[in-house]
């Protein structure tokens, strides 16, 4: 059962389309600040290995011990295996972010061997190493050595003094190294570079996202730079001199989107740089074009940002902070795809697929090389956010990033895939934050009310149901509501402040307590029809039917009737089952003869325990709240959302902080909201928890919803952004009743304020409630228990 977005802890049966991607072992490597030297030889190393061209550069003060946490947020969401410290980083920081193994990269020079031809490679030799371009032409071209590495030779089974200028014909620069002799080099395409020479063998190279389309204009940056997406891979470093920093971005960044020839690409800080940067600019072949806009930027870490707008003023690049620049790296491999039967979250595949042994071929897999691949099986409807916690566990054992990571090397093998249920991630993203994440019991009360409704939400977004739900779950007689009010009223006294409405309906509810089995009210048909009606008439009988009989299927309602017994006059509701044989009063013990009458049964109809749960703890704005959301933002933006989540410090039993809804992204950011059923209940020191139960996971955006119209909100309800300049949003009645909730517009708020249940149009013959009433009528007799035939066989949907 696809439960989406709601997480929950089952776990994953049924059979799911995989995508797979081998490749070798990829490491981050740090490097010296202020050292090319060093730079040139983590360059010349990394030229040696198979895959190479993906690894991370990271610049390192070897004073500091710590990583950024933006570069260590790109290490957990890369293709990487671990991370060499070089004696620049501490060993334990370079494990934490290793598997076990993880140095075990693969010799270039045992794949290239198996090429037929002779392939033409561009170095950068040639450059004087004092030359300021000398790092372009570098990180560019790369380079591979003259002399033979007999060990490694020895170990891959080649000749003991076989070199790379053996198997590949190696070119030099030899003209005056500028912009105008590395463009045409780059863009030679009987020439590929040392770089590009790694992924030979590793035919899919998966690159950074950013055809978006349209450019951006939400206020929302959900956790990610919008430069990524805006200017992809146009993007000019400009670096002065010894600026490792500058240039590891470059690197990252060339990575990133497989080493394009174009840009991304890199400029020295010279007399002539302003020249270079228009010279680039009418290069369009050195450009990417894309969407409908075409964005060049120009950034740097080492130029000042007055030096860096001369640069860029009138050249039609725009300046962007280097810091958005830093992001993931997805690397290269064979990719595949395959179906796989999960049982209990846990399937088996083959450690090769046909697509992996035509790619690399029985020769090489059958070997022991083979040993050292790795494996990222990725379930397409089920990805994962990335998660350090669950990146790896605390013996260095590949977790998950997107899907599950293995070791894999026997041709004949087999493996296990494991997959964890979406409360297990949501709980993995809490550690990630030193935090317990568990579920409350609103929210477990919301969670049996979405599961019954098999995640058809959209029968819950209707005022008339709302009303309904809460007269089903209504108690009566009047003794009962005598005995608890006194009991309410013995603890009452006058309370102050904006705090009286919550604690008056905390107190209530309390006196409350449980309802018995005859405290519970029901209705016939027809007074559920009124219910539906929004008091306008009520609701056509075909209509209020579809809804009846699809809640009593989901078990939301029972039906049963109604019987008064002749000889205490106890009325009473009961299930269809007791009326056959005989019915025994609940009153008197005695048998009813005629409870019915002679005429006709009158089904009378009763909110179920499910129901009364969920009416209780007030969790419908929530429910609506994920439902809004979910659509707005799409299945591929949103990872999955609980209704109700404590938060804990590690080790501590005292709840921290409580939010009524948990929406994670997929890039496992957090959207945390607070759902009130009347907008009363929303004071300051309410929003205030909700901020800082928000910094405390990092969410990206905070929101606050009510069944409510915005026109009856009060101020609380109008803020836009927490004190530190966080975005924050209201939902209304007129989001969480949104039956349609159409796509947003392109330059319209995601979500933006709606002050009345739905916005009619000028000179509208209908009010607000009659519209309201008749779209949900249609979306009843248009609904089915096949939703998609709609899209698959259109001819044969019933029009009437």
């Amino acid at each position: 059962m696809d439960l989406w977005p709601l997480l929950t802890d089952d776990l994953l049966n049924g059979v799911y389309s995989t995508e797979r991607l081998l490749r070798p072992r990829t490491t981050a490597v740090a490097v010296r600040q202020g050292s090319i030297e060093d730079l040139r030889q983590v360059i010349s190393t990394l030229c040696t290995r198979w895959g190479g061209g993906f690894s991370a550069l990271i610049a390192v003060d070897p004073d500091t011990d710590e990583l950024d946490g933006r570069v260590a947020k790109m290490l957990v969401s890369s293709n990487i295996d671990g991370l060499e410290g070089r004696n620049l980083l501490g060993e334990e920081t370079a494990r934490q972010y290793s598997d076990h193994y993880a140095d075990a990269t693969q010799f270039l020079l045992r794949q290239i061997v198996y090429l037929k031809d002779r392939p033409q490679v561009q170095t950068c030799r040639g450059v004087p190493t004092d030359s300021p371009w000398y790092p372009a032409y570098l990180l560019l071209f790369g380079d591979l050595p003259d002399e033979p590495d007999r060990d490694r030779n020895r170990r891959n089974d080649l000749a003991d003094d076989i070199v790379f200028g053996d198997v590949v014909a190696l070119r030099s620069v030899d003209q005056e190294p500028s912009l105008q002799d590395l463009v045409p080099r780059m863009l030679d395409r009987q020439r590929i570079s040392a770089v590009e020479l790694t992924r030979v063998r590793l035919p899919t190279s998966v690159i950074g996202g950013y055809n978006k389309g349209m450019p951006s204009t939400s206020r929302f940056d959900w956790g990610q730079s919008t430069a990524l997406s805006q200017y992809g891979p146009n993007i000019l470093v400009v670096y002065g001199p010894d600026s490792v920093e500058d240039l590891a971005l470059l690197w990252n960044l060339r990575a990133r989107f497989a080493h394009p020839n174009g840009l991304p690409l890199g400029v020295p800080l010279t007399a002539r740089s302003r020249q270079d940067v228009l010279d680039l600019r009418q290069t369009p072949q050195a450009q990417h074009y894309f969407g409908l806009g075409h964005n060049l930027g120009i950034t740097s870490f080492s130029v000042m940002p007055d030096q860096l707008l001369e640069l860029a003023n009138g050249t039609g690049f725009d300046i962007v902070d280097p810091w958005d620049l830093v992001s993931e790296i997805h690397g290269c491999g064979v990719a595949s795809t395959e179906m796989a039967q999960f049982v209990g979250g846990k399937a088996t595949v083959s450690s090769f697929s046909p697509t992996d042994i035509e790619a690399l071929g029985q020769d090489y897999l059958g070997s022991s090389h083979a040993t050292w691949l790795t494996l990222t099986s990725v379930i397409k409807e089920h990805r994962l956010p990335p998660s350090a916690t669950m990146r790896r566990n605390r013996w260095q054992e590949p977790g998950y990033l997107r899907g599950k990571i293995v070791h894999v090397g026997k041709l004949d093998g087999f493996v296990t895939l494991r997959h964890p249920a979406g409360l297990e991630v949501l709980k993995a993203l809490a550690l990630d934050h030193s935090l317990q994440a568990r579920v409350s019991t609103p929210g477990k009360a919301a969670e049996n009310l979405m599961r019954a409704a098999d995640a058809d939400l959209s029968m819950f977004t209707y005022p008339g149901v709302t009303t309904l739900m809460e007269r089903l779950a209504r108690r009566g007689h009047a003794s009962l509501v005598k005995r608890r009010l006194n009991q309410f009223l013995e603890g009452s006294e006058a309370i102050p402040g904006s705090d009286k409405y919550e604690i008056l309906m905390s107190r209530l509810d309390e006196a409350l307590g449980a309802p018995d089995v005859d405290e519970i009210g029901h209705m016939n048909f027809n007074n559920i029809r009124e219910t539906l009606g929004l008091g306008i008439k009520p609701l056509p009988a075909k209509e209020a039917a579809a809804w009846v009989d699809w809640a009593v299927r989901r078990r939301l309602i029972l039906r049963g009737v109604q019987a008064e017994c002749p000889n205490c006059k106890h009325i009473q509701w009961r299930p269809l089952g007791d009326t056959v044989p005989d019915l025994v009063c609940h009153g008197c013990g005695l048998l009813i003869d005629t409870p019915f009458g002679s005429q006709k049964v009158d089904y009378q109809y009763r909110a179920s325990e499910i129901l009364l749960r969920a009416v209780e703890h007030d969790v419908l704005p929530s429910v609506l709240a994920i439902r809004h959301m979910g659509r707005i933002l799409g299945q591929d933006a949103v990872f999955g959302a609980y209704p109700g989540v404590e938060l804990l410090e590690l080790g501590s039993k005292q709840v921290s902080a409580e939010v009524d809804v948990a929406l994670i992204l997929a890039n496992g950011q957090w959207i945390v909201g607070e759902c009130k059923a009347r907008q009363r209940g929303l004071n300051d020191v309410e929003l205030q928890r909700l901020w800082t139960a928000g910094d405390r996971v990092g969410a990206t955006a905070t929101f606050a919803a009510t069944l409510d119209p915005g026109s009856s909100c009060l101020e609380p309800w109008r803020e836009i952004a927490d004190p530190n300049g966080r975005p924050h949003f209201a939902l209304t009645a007129g989001h969480l009743y949104d039956l349609a909730t159409y796509p947003i517009q392109h330059g319209d708020d995601l979500f933006p304020w709606r002050e009345d249940l739905v916005q009619l149009r000028p000179g509208a013959e209908m009010t607000q409630e009659e519209f309201v009433r008749e779209g949900f009528g249609g979306y009843l007799l248009r609904r089915s228990a096949d939703p998609s035939k709609r899209e698959r066989a259109p001819w044969d949907v019933n029009q009437t």
